[in-house]
C-alpha cells in the first residue's frame, strides 16, 4: 500500500472508532431516558389512582365541605 491510501485508511479507522463510541454514548443516555419515562409514567399512574380514590371518598360521603369560618 502506498504511504497515502495507508494515511487514508488509518484516518477512516480512527473516525469509524470515534462513530461508534459517540453511538455508544448516545445509545446510554437513551436507556437513561426510556427508564426515566418508564419511572414517570408509573408515578403519574399511581397519582392518577390516589386521586380517583380521594376522589371517590369525597363522593361517598355525601357532605361538602364547610365554608371557612370567616363566612
Amino acid at each position: 500500500m502506498s504511504e497515502d491510501t495507508e494515511a487514508r485508511l488509518t484516518e477512516l479507522e480512527t473516525a469509524l472508532a470515534h462513530q461508534e463510541q459517540a453511538l455508544h454514548a448516545l445509545n446510554d443516555v437513551v436507556t437513561k431516558q426510556w427508564d426515566a419515562i418508564d419511572r414517570l409514567k408509573s408515578e403519574i399512574s399511581r397519582l392518577q389512582a390516589t386521586k380517583a380514590d380521594a376522589e371517590d371518598d369525597h363522593s361517598q360521603n355525601g357532605h361538602s365541605e364547610p365554608p371557612p369560618p370567616h363566612y
